[in-house]
């Protein structure tokens, strides 16, 4: 009988525990996405030396006459195999991104 009620306990926690990480599990895919909502991918512009990429990003944003705070901007390689790694911008603000798109 105890054995019983045992099993029954650890069932119900291992129940509660499946919940909790469910739920903490969509809090995670909810913090990454709000990660998201500030960067801007920039691709096929070609790699200097000693490039310093916020500056990159900041003379395309001139050039396409649309004003934003890049707070940092750096290269990392592209899924598809291209000549030059793509710039990942973040911006400052979601409204920031907005302009960019």
């Amino acid at each position: 009988k105890d054995l019983r009620e045992e099993n029954k306990i650890l069932k119900e926690h291992n129940y509660n525990l499946g919940n909790d990480l469910s739920i903490l599990q969509k809090k995670i895919n909810i913090l990454e996405q709000k990660s998201l909502d500030n960067l801007v991918e920039i691709v096929n512009v070609p790699e200097v030396t000693n490039e310093v990429c916020k500056n990159t990003v900041e003379k395309i944003a001139k050039s396409l006459k649309v004003e934003i705070d890049v707070i940092n901007a750096y290269r990392v390689q592209s899924k598809f195999n291209t000549k030059s790694k793509k710039i990942v911008a973040e911006l400052s603000s979601k409204r920031d991104k907005k302009r960019a798109d």
